[in-house]
């Protein structure tokens, strides 16, 4: 038998059993859907390079080629990985032998793409030798009739793969629904360039696929899924990129490697792919899928505040975002800034970012901030529902009574702190509020931990919660915080807690900080007894609420609240009494209030946590401000708003200390007075915006 003979046996044997050795490979693979995606990578291969080609052996050379080095990517990865960092590890997944193994490998697999391109005769000699062979001249006339059509076939094997993926990752039909219709949209939208389907579905797919490896990274470090201005941000501020090259290498050279392998393989498509349809067919197309997107867009539920930092990666929340920082793009950043002629330009001054203690004759006081979790004075809503000693909780050292306005209720107490810190209001971010944390760390250079350093004073927070929740700790260190002791530091083993567990642990922070001979100490503790839910009991221990109780939800609150006022009156007696020669002006407020005051406003809909949801009555979003002292009666002035809004806090309390106010504290002071404690509600924001300009103008904050 001569070579020419043989060669149509060859072109069916050599193939099958090439393609067994591919089966027993992916049959080593343990993982279900890796294996899955493999099998349908190689046959779309196969099938693409020996319909274009007609070569069955270099088809299947290729096909070979193509999936081991899929499968062996992530090891490749891995040690590439290990040598940028200068630590390659013993048990790194590509050893000497295992490296050796895959050089032969790949030599072997390369020999043999050498001889089937020299071996194997080109498709007219092919078809000539084939057709001696029973069977497969009908074989060859059907692969000829699909060709033509093999790129429509492709996409539509591509986008299977996606669907079953959305299927996996989405949570309900409705954002499986929204998440295809935006990729359809896309790919159609590609299709118009190209006029290639299968190089438009490969490209997508590609596309969907980073972009969700992306947001699993992204919340492996920051405990938030990703936002669609994220890409925005990072391309606009070159600081912001160079930081994350150079924090995370390792996680940007596999981001980049894994773009390149998309590159590559969305390039051998189109090399290999005819184009089949025009612009103008495309563009129908492209019309068709906004009309999905649209029409599925709007029958996604109402999200609550907490869904980019839920898990898993959802790409129907990813594509949801995408309005959002198309608005930001359009006015240059997510927080509001305009110009205004009336307000007056900041005369120039020190940032507080590079403090240098100030001389005074006397050392300032110690300053006490406390978050008093969703309280409000109850007879907000029921007259004679407090003791007197409830009551005398709520009035400050001049015997007044202030209300204190916010902009959250029932939940995101992030935004209330965020607004007390800095004096900005969280309002100013609009839909970027609900995660201010995350886009104002490293951009804010006013702040009120930063005002307090220029005074000698050294910073600590008590958080609750794990300390990345929201991403807290990045942006208190950010703002001048030195120490952070959250639910871990503080050795609890839940959120959960009494109040006096908080002010025991800050009273024992204060008194090392004494000890030490530190100066003026600020402590920020946050509190969590009154958080909801209130229609279950609370023990008063580490324990969530969960017995129910027949009694109605202010009730609950109310017992509660006597616990607070307790355990208040008690840290006050235990400070005096450690630290008799230090001066302490304490301020406390409450953040929001809880879900359960809805109803008494005759909300009857079910809290959900969607800010849609929330009331919009002005009473919702009072609670209150009691400026205290130890050893020392705060300074009060007789003209302070009976009520406030919460980014005139820091700078009360700055007054409330004797403190000198900088050039921005005293101009919202003039203004606390001017719009009676109003700032954000003075006129739906803009003064809050004109503000936010004089501040980037004297750079006290970074646009982002």
């Amino acid at each position: 038998m001569t070579v020419e003979s043989a060669l149509p046996i060859l072109s069916v044997l050599l193939p099958l059993v090439m393609l067994g050795s591919l089966a027993r490979r992916l049959g080593a693979i343990d993982n279900r859907r890796r294996r899955g995606e493999r099998a349908v990578v190689a046959v779309l291969v196969f099938a693409a390079t020996t319909a274009v080609l007609q070569r069955p052996i270099l088809a299947s050379v290729v096909t070979d080629l193509t999936v081991a080095t899929i499968v062996a990517a992530p090891g490749l990865i891995a040690a590439g990985r290990a040598v940028l960092r200068g630590r390659p590890r013993a048990d790194a997944p590509i050893g000497s032998r295992s490296a050796a193994r895959a050089a032969a490998g790949v030599a072997a697999r390369l020999a043999l793409l050498a001889a089937a391109l020299w071996w194997e005769p080109p498709a007219g000699a092919l078809g000539a030798w084939i057709g001696a062979a029973p069977g497969l001249p009908a074989a060859v006339a059907l692969a000829a009739a699909i060709t033509p059509h093999l790129g429509w076939l492709v996409a539509a094997a591509v986008g299977y793969v996606v669907a079953r993926r959305l299927a996996r990752s989405e949570p309900a039909a409705v954002d499986r629904h929204f998440a295809l219709a935006v990729v359809v949209l896309l790919w159609a939208v590609v299709l118009v360039v190209g006029g290639r389907p299968a190089t438009a579905a490969v490209a997508v797919a590609e596309t969907v696929a980073l972009l969700a490896a992306l947001s699993a990274e992204k919340h492996r470090y920051t405990h938030m899924n990703l936002h669609a201005y994220d890409l925005v941000a990072f391309l606009r501020d070159r600081t912001a990129l160079r930081f994350l090259i150079d924090a995370q290498r390792p996680l940007v050279v596999r981001m980049l490697g894994r773009l390149g392998l998309a590159f590559g393989l969305v390039g051998a498509v189109a090399l290999v792919e005819p184009v089949a349809i025009g612009p103008t067919s495309a563009a129908w197309l492209v019309a068709v899928a906004a009309v999905l997107v649209v029409t599925t867009r709007r029958r996604l539920p109402l999200r609550d505040f907490l869904v980019h930092f839920s898990r898993p990666v959802h790409v129907a929340r990813l594509f949801e975002t995408v309005t959002d920082a198309g608005r930001a793009w359009w006015r240059g950043g997510v927080l509001e800034i305009a110009a205004s002629p009336s307000l007056p330009p900041l005369p120039p001054f020190p940032p507080p970012s590079a403090p240098a203690p100030i001389a005074r004759a006397e050392t300032p006081p110690d300053i006490v901030l406390i978050l008093n979790e969703s309280t409000f004075p109850p007879w907000l809503y029921v007259d004679g529902a407090c003791d007197p000693e409830v009551a005398a909780f709520f009035r400050s050292a001049d015997g007044r009574t202030r209300g204190l306005r916010v902009e959250t209720f029932g939940g995101m107490s992030w935004k209330t702190e965020f607004s007390a810190m800095t004096g900005i209001p969280a309002g100013a971010y609009g839909a970027f509020g609900t995660h201010v944390f995350h886009w104002a760390t490293g951009h804010i250079r006013h702040s009120l931990p930063g005002v307090l350093a220029t005074h000698g004073y050294r910073g600590a927070v008590l958080y609750p919660s794990a300390g990345d929740f929201a991403g807290a700790d990045g942006f208190y260190a950010s703002i001048g915080i030195d120490t952070m002791l959250d639910r871990a530091a503080l050795g609890l083993g839940s959120d959960w807690a009494p109040d006096r567990v908080y002010l025991d642990r800050g009273l024992a922070w204060l008194r090392r900080h004494a000890e030490t001979g530190g100066g003026p100490a600020f402590l920020f503790v946050l509190t969590m007894a009154n958080h909801a839910p209130h229609d279950r009991r609370y023990r008063g221990d580490d324990a969530p609420p969960t017995e129910p109780i027949a009694d109605r939800e202010l009730d609950e609150y109310l017992r509660r609240l006597r616990a607070t006022v307790r355990d208040y009156a008690a840290f006050r007696d235990a400070l005096a009494a450690a630290l008799p020669s230090r001066r302490f002006v304490i301020l406390h407020f409450g953040d929001h209030q809880p879900p359960f005051t809805a109803g008494l406003l005759g909300h009857h809909t079910p809290w959900g946590s969607v800010p849609e949801q929330f009331p919009r009555e002005h009473l919702a979003y009072r609670t209150y401000v009691a400026i205290d002292g130890v050893n020392r009666v705060p300074t009060i002035a007789p003209d302070l708003p009976d009520e406030i809004e919460i980014a005139y806090l820091g700078t009360v309390v700055l007054e409330a200390a004797g403190l000198p106010l900088d050039p921005l504290h005293a101009l919202r002071r003039d203004l606390m007075r001017r719009h009676g404690g109003a700032l954000w509600f003075a006129d739906g924001g803009r003064l809050a915006a004109a503000i936010n300009r004089r501040m980037l103008e004297r750079g006290l904050l970074v646009r982002h």
